[in-house]
């Protein structure tokens, strides 16, 4: 949520964004909060067996972004068990290469 909220905090400020195991806090709850996201190119990241963050929020964020017309947005989930997605995130060089293609 940390990730979402500086986003929404600070419009403008970062050229990508990359939450990983993200979740809707109270701030994130409506539509209207979650297009606030929309300028800032997201790649988010979640396992499908997550015990500790449903990976449902990360879907519903995904998704309402992409049926709002936002392009730059994606989503990798993986079909591992557990919380820690960021691991095997991080060390995929396409998104790092997506990271540093960004601009502000």
């Amino acid at each position: 949520a940390g990730t979402f909220d500086q986003v929404i905090r600070h419009p403008g400020k970062y050229a990508a964004a990359m939450p990983t195991c993200g979740y809707r806090a109270s701030f994130l709850t409506s539509d209207e909060e979650i297009i606030l996201l929309k300028d800032t190119p997201l790649w988010m990241a979640q396992n499908k067996g997550d015990t500790l963050v449903n990976p449902e929020h990360s879907r519903t964020v995904y998704n309402t972004l992409k049926d709002m017309g936002v392009e730059h947005v994606k989503y990798t989930e993986y079909k591992t068990i557990g919380h820690n997605c960021w691991d095997r995130f991080y060390r995929d060089k396409n998104v790092w290469n997506w990271l540093f293609d960004q601009s502000l």
